[in-house]
Parts: structure tokens; sequence; C-alpha cells
């Protein structure tokens, strides 16, 4: 898809990709769209499947496994603890 656009071999963007900016175009690709996902998840309450597909990913499995290997925690995870904080945050702002 990116290689149709810039008239180049998938694999030769991947290359140049890591040799000026020193990390794997795969891994920001995903980097990205994983902390979209945790903004989603912060502030709004769709499903972690609709987040998925907002977010680019086609299977949900997929999102779960890329999700929890980026943020340490699964999706739920994190916006459960997200909302824990706010929720300790706020309370503490009253005292």
């Amino acid at each position: 898809m990116l290689g149709e656009k810039l008239f180049l071999h998938p694999s030769t963007i991947s290359k140049d990709f890591t040799k000026y900016c020193g990390y794997n175009l795969n891994k920001y690709i995903n980097t990205v769209r994983v902390c979209e996902a945790a903004s989603l998840l912060e502030n709004n309450s769709d499903s972690v499947a609709v987040i998925a597909e907002r977010c680019g990913y086609d299977s949900v499995n997929t999102f779960l496994r890329q999700f929890k290997s980026i943020m340490d925690v699964s999706p739920l995870q994190y916006r459960k603890s997200v909302h824990e904080w706010w929720e300790t945050s706020r309370k503490s702002r009253r005292k």
C-alpha cells in the first residue's frame, strides 16, 4: 500500500526507514496504532473490537497481542487503570 504510493518496493521503504529513523517501520506503525487505541480507551466507552477496527486492525486477537506487547497490560486493564487513576485524582482534589 505505502510502496505503491511511493513507487518503491516495501522492503526498500522498511530498510530506509530503519536506516534514517533507527527503528523498524512495522514496530513504529504498531506503536502509533496502539497509542491511538490507548487514547480511545481513555476517552470513550467503545468496545475493544470497535477500537481495534478504528485503529486499523483486521483481527481483534492481533490487536490484543500487540497492545499487551507494547503497553504491558491488556486494553481492558489499561482502561480500568486510567479510570481508577482519574477517580483517585478527582477525589484527592476535593479534599
